[in-house]
């Protein structure tokens, strides 16, 4: 009976999923479009500049729209940033710091198109990143809080340090690894693999996607806690306090780890380990 109610419940987990990645990817894409379209028609001026200076406030904010983004840590308290960028013609935009916003002015107020922004940004601050489309990767940071939400595109946080990691992605691949946090790790993803490599958090992880496949390997936590829609759910030399793991349609698998307690549970699937073999929960 228990078997056959968590198949149900797979299943209508995996349809829902389906329905509302649909529906929130066709949101962004219609936004981008009409983005794109003003692209087209208007900013035709391919062009790049330098944006550097000190920064001593306590947050940093990108609010951005369809820009790849490359952002490393110093330990000065100073930004570098490179930008790559269309315009309606040649000197139009200025980019600036309006206290803690990164912002830009058109004088034709015609509008901009940042495609990349490539840097150095000081440590120590509270960073926020607004994206619809893009790749994000944040390497070799010492942050407070950190928050990530991006529409479309891969996530990639590498050897940074925090109080917490809060990551919020329509549709890509996430990749954390070498790291370590003091309070929590959130991810909620619509669709895309979720990869978990030798991170150290004191608190909570919290892990819910739609589709796609979620890897944890060397991760030292209190606990644990992830939810997948669709997809394979593997947890591998870890050690972990408390760990639950629920996926509708797909496999949960563990492989030499330290649990002390855990609940595995699966719709249409099989709970597995490290020898492959079936086990009961």
């Amino acid at each position: 009976m228990k078997k056959t109610v968590l198949v149900l419940m797979g299943l209508l987990v995996g349809i829902s999923l389906i329905f509302a990645i649909s529906i929130r990817t066709n949101r962004n894409r219609q936004s981008n479009i009409k983005f794109f379209g003003s692209l087209n028609n208007k900013l035709k001026i391919k062009s790049t500049t330098t944006l550097e200076g000190n920064f001593e406030l306590k947050n940093m904010i990108f609010d951005l729209n369809a820009t790849d983004i490359q952002l490393t840590g110093n330990d000065n308290q100073v930004y570098k940033l490179k930008i790559e960028y269309y315009e309606y013609s040649k000197g139009d935009v200025e980019f600036f710091f309006n206290e803690e916003n990164f912002k830009f002015k058109s004088k034709t107020e015609k509008g901009v198109f940042i495609k990349s922004l490539i840097g150095t940004i000081p440590n120590y601050v509270k960073l926020k990143i607004d994206n619809g489309t893009g790749s994000i990767s944040l390497k070799n940071y010492i942050g407070d809080s950190i928050v990530i939400n991006n529409g479309t595109g891969s996530i990639n946080v590498e050897n940074t340090n925090g109080k917490s990691l809060d990551i919020d992605n329509g549709t890509g691949k996430i990749f954390i690894t070498s790291g370590k946090f003091e309070k929590f790790l959130s991810i909620d993803n619509g669709t895309g693999n979720i990869i978990i490599n030798d991170e150290i958090f004191n608190a909570d992880v919290v892990i819910d996607n739609g589709v796609g496949n979620v890897s944890i390997d060397g991760l030292i936590s209190a606990s644990v806690s992830v939810d997948n829609g669709t997809g394979n759910i593997k947890i591998s030399n870890s050690e972990i306090a408390e760990v639950q793991a629920n996926t509708g349609i797909g496999n949960v698998v563990f492989k030499n780890n330290n649990f002390n307690t855990k609940d595995f549970n699966t719709g249409i699937g099989k709970i597995l380990d490290e020898n492959n073999e079936k086990l009961s929960y």
